[in-house]
């Protein structure tokens, strides 16, 4: 285990300088006690929707510490204001974590999120009253577990072996690894060192490619060679029958890049590589569903523009935007079909022949 690991089972990290804007101010875990720490941020709409739940928790477990400590907030003020008005909707302690400063990433994400491998919120731990962590997860889900916690029924034991199963069986570990290092080639615009990153990866593990293949195939996209055809041709044959979302998420990784302009190889091949891969996932289709028909529309409608046969593009957009209003898409997105469609039609335009003009002189006709 990483000492940078922060498991089920393991002792809680200290507790974050924080400066509290309501409830009892502490700085550290007394034994005994029994505390629930959530992650959470006053931009985030699913923390937001929790805070009814904890409140609920907190009258169920007044004996229980709970505490909503702001991450990756800039300015205390908003947050103080929002707690504020949130008032008694908002009834248990809440702080604000000044450990770090917040453009550096904060103390909870550094000692508490990240090494947990949580890397969104809302997430909350339970620390037991021997102050280790007693579990790790999205605080909606957690009224399952912390009565058990309060009355020491909890198996900590079986807890800290679900946990480790987790890490093993998502590859999460090898996924944090990959990613920090692709995050430093990438920062260094080093993307040959990113790309050789996940063949590492994948060499070392791997089932990781099932996962982690899009991304490299991002990478293969915006690289000045040819390996995006062949590699995406891979993925889809390796795993689409397992991972049939595969197929259209290569079809529209493709698609993106191709709008992007930062194909510089093999565009029309792998314009055709897309059209073909749609037409297999429409022969595939059982049942009609309005999005997935209205992305598969938008991607044959950018693949056939790059192949040149706008005529087809049109048809495609129109087929889109069509499908994007049963599946009842957000306005900005219909807009956003429409301009494609109206850049295939000007793309017609262009390209329809023009009608010859005959013009007759006495006894002799000729075409200008």
């Amino acid at each position: 285990m990483s000492r940078l690991e922060l498991l089920v089972g393991d002792p809680a990290p200290a507790f974050p300088t924080a400066v509290f804007l309501k409830g009892t101010p502490f700085s550290a875990f007394e034994p005994g006690h029994v505390y629930v720490v959530e992650c959470w941020a006053t931009w985030c709409g699913p923390c937001l929707s929790t805070i009814p739940h904890l409140t609920q928790m907190q009258k169920d477990h007044p004996d229980v510490r709970f505490v909503g400590v702001a991450v990756w907030e800039d300015d205390i003020k908003s947050v103080r204001a929002f707690v504020a008005e949130k008032g008694d909707e908002m009834g248990y302690a809440v702080a604000f974590d000044v450990g770090e400063p917040a453009a550096s990433g904060g103390w909870m994400p550094h000692h508490w999120l990240l090494p947990a491998y949580q890397n969104g919120i809302p997430t909350a731990f339970i620390v037991d009253r021997e102050g280790r962590i007693a579990w790790i997860g999205h605080p909606a889900v957690m009224k399952e577990v912390l009565p058990s916690v309060v009355d020491g029924t909890f198996d900590i034991r079986a807890a800290t072996d679900r946990y480790a199963a987790w890490i093993r069986e998502s590859m999460t570990r090898e996924k944090s690894a990959l990613q920090a290092a692709v995050q430093s080639h990438l920062k260094a615009d080093d993307n040959a060192g990113a790309i050789q990153a996940y063949d590492a990866a994948i060499a070392e593990c791997p089932r990781l490619e099932s996962e982690v293949g899009l991304e490299k195939l991002r990478l293969l996209l915006r690289t000045p060679d040819s390996a995006a055809l062949a590699y995406g041709s891979r993925l889809v044959t390796t795993f689409g029958s397992d991972f049939p979302f595969l197929k259209r998420a290569t079809a529209s990784e493709i698609v993106g890049a191709l709008e992007d302009d930062t194909v510089l190889h093999q565009r029309q091949p792998l314009a055709r590589f897309v059209i073909d891969l749609i037409r297999n996932l429409e022969a595939e289709k059982s049942e009609e569903d309005a999005y997935e028909a209205c992305v598969r529309a938008r991607c044959l409608a950018i693949a056939f523009l790059e192949e040149g046969q706008p005529a087809e593009a049109l048809r495609q957009a129109e087929a889109a935007i069509v499908h994007g209003r049963t599946a009842d898409l957000h306005e900005r997105a219909l807009d956003g079909l429409q301009s494609l469609v109206d850049r295939c039609a000007g793309s017609v335009a262009t390209h329809s022949p023009k009608t010859p003009t005959v013009v007759c002189d006495g006894d002799v006709c000729r075409i200008v």
